[in-house]
């Protein structure tokens, strides 16, 4: 395979990149339509993409796609043809550090089918596992990666029974299945930390049994006990390691992520609060749910924070007035040496009541069962070692409305995305990423968006809005803001996406009439 032993000295960093390129046209790629690109980093530094391209002729007999590997100056260095069955959609493509995974689906027989291949660096493509689930609302689907180990994937079938299973990069492999004696679990990821993978576990154990399991659920017809819980699991083993209900509080509440403190051995998990039984049909949430654990599941800490709270009181201004209540995605989380702990999110909120359970479940072909998202401004959140919030910063920008249609890389959205992973691969969400020194005692948040115009000064500027880069810094316990042009608004209908790049430059895609294609942009 062309440029494999380049790909191997660009993962293992010891070799020397070429300085050209600088661009990377898709007017090249003939015949092929771009469907996504994602970095290729290496203890956290980029160096390099991959590229992913759908061909755009329909054939009944087949789906073809490209993979593209290219260098951090975006010199081409390897390239692979995967051709599917037809009507092929692609999930997901993640890279660990170590290799890309491939995650392929299907519609046949009102069955989706599941492929999960891996594209070592040798650029040999290895099939993992294959796996079927029912087209129902209730059926799920969804896939991640573990940092230099391998990955996970989670299906649910429409009896709400959970199925796992782990692929690592050393071979080995294991299964989970939710157990006969429970009716109804629900599984998200959180985090890995160190040999422990960490799940959220939604269950139930209604009083409805069989096919009536959900159905039941959704009309309150169960027990009640149990419904929240954080399932860990040996990742070399799959053993089970703990399985504990969360019941404190007084709330109910929903986990959305989980970040692992490289500096301290402990775990920060994000997510939102609702009144006691309302989680499962609340337009918003109450406000910002933080929980601090130990890798074997134990509590350090915890908070809840109102809207109307501390939120509120750090961010609200004259221009912008009280927040509007909704629900907070974090991207990521800073950790400093010095103890510092900061969570960089977003606000997004239902622009009505509608979804009700149904809510995490999204299902090819039942994309019309969705309401419109709005993408608010952003935060970063600065907590205490308690996990009390001590401090936020707004970041404003212009709300984005959103209608849930097609998921990443083209296809049809699947199932199993709760609202703000399916954001993300939307690509609703302006921020792009976060850079963190060596020395870890400061850090610059990466956000872009579109200059607001309204008609009358499009008409005055002679142009529509510019793509801006805009950045919030942190040294010294003091913030800084800055932002760079990327556009100068002369092209029409021009679209923009931003990725972490080498030093001193962020990766742009660009698509307009007049330009498909990838560059790099220095940066201050």
């Amino acid at each position: 395979m062309k440029g494999a032993k380049f790909l191997f000295f660009l993962i293992a960093g010891f070799f020397i990149l070429p300085t050209q390129a600088q661009n990377f046209d898709f007017s090249d790629v003939v015949d092929f339509q771009y469907r996504g690109a994602g970095s290729i980093t290496n203890k956290n530094e980029v160096q390099g993409y991959f590229i992913f391209f759908e061909k755009d002729r329909l054939s009944e007999d087949s789906t073809e796609f490209i993979v593209k590997i290219l260098d951090q100056n975006l010199n081409e260095l390897t390239e692979k043809t995967i051709t599917a069955e037809p009507s092929t959609g692609i999930e997901s493509v993640l890279f660990n550090g170590k290799s890309l995974m491939i995650k392929q689906f299907y519609p046949a027989d009102k069955l989706l089918n599941f492929k999960v291949s891996r594209l070592d660096i040798s650029g040999e493509l290895t099939e993992l596992g294959t796996e079927e689930i029912e087209q129902h609302k209730n059926a799920r689907s969804h896939a991640h990666s573990i940092p230099g180990e391998g990955y996970v994937n989670v299906y649910g079938d429409k009896k709400g029974r959970a199925k796992l299973e782990y692929f690592g990069d050393d071979g080995n492999s294991w299964r989970y299945e939710t157990p006969e004696d429970v009716k109804f679990e629900y599984l998200d990821y959180v985090a890995t930390d160190s040999s422990t993978i960490i799940f959220s576990a939604h269950r139930h154990n209604p009083v409805t049994a069989g096919d009536d399991a959900i159905e039941g659920i959704i009309n309150k017809d169960h027990d009640g006990r149990g419904d929240y819980y954080l399932k860990a699991f040996d990742l070399n083993t799959g053993e089970i390691l703990y399985d504990k209900v969360m019941t404190f509080g007084g709330f109910d509440y929903k986990i959305d992520r989980g970040f692992v403190n490289p500096i301290k051995d402990e775990v920060w998990i994000t997510g939102d609060y609702f009144e006691k039984g309302h989680s499962e049909e609340a337009e918003n949430s109450q406000g910002l749910f933080i929980m601090k654990i130990t890798p074997d599941g134990e509590i350090l800490d915890s908070d809840f924070i109102p809207w109307d709270g501390k939120i509120n009181r750090y961010s609200a201004s004259y221009k912008k007035g009280k927040l509007k209540k909704g629900f907070l995605h974090f991207h990521d989380f800073v950790f400093l040496e010095n103890g510092q702990v900061f969570g960089i999110a977003e606000q997004y909120r239902k622009a009505f009541r509608a979804w009700g359970v149904a809510e995490r479940a999204v299902t090819a072909g039942m994309a019309g069962h969705l309401t419109k998202v709005i993408v608010g401004d952003m935060f970063v959140f600065e907590f205490g070692n308690d996990a009390k919030l001590v401090k936020s910063t707004r970041a404003r920008k212009p709300e984005k409305d959103h209608l849930p249609g097609k998921g990443p890389f083209g296809s049809l959205l699947i199932p199993g995305k709760k609202i703000g992973d399916m954001l993300t691969e939307m690509n609703a969400y302006n921020f792009s990423h976060a850079s963190v020194n060596n020395e870890s005692t400061k850090f610059t948040v990466f956000y872009y968006m579109k200059e607001d115009l309204t008609k009358k000064q499009e008409k005055q500027y002679r142009r529509e809005g510019r793509w801006i880069l805009r950045t919030v810094g942190y040294q010294d316990r003091a913030y800084s803001k800055d932002k760079i042009y990327l556009t100068d608004g002369k092209k029409e209908g021009a679209e923009i996406t931003v990725l972490p790049a080498k030093p001193g430059y962020v990766l742009i895609h660009e698509e307009s009439p007049e330009y498909s294609g990838l560059r790099l942009e220095k940066i201050k």
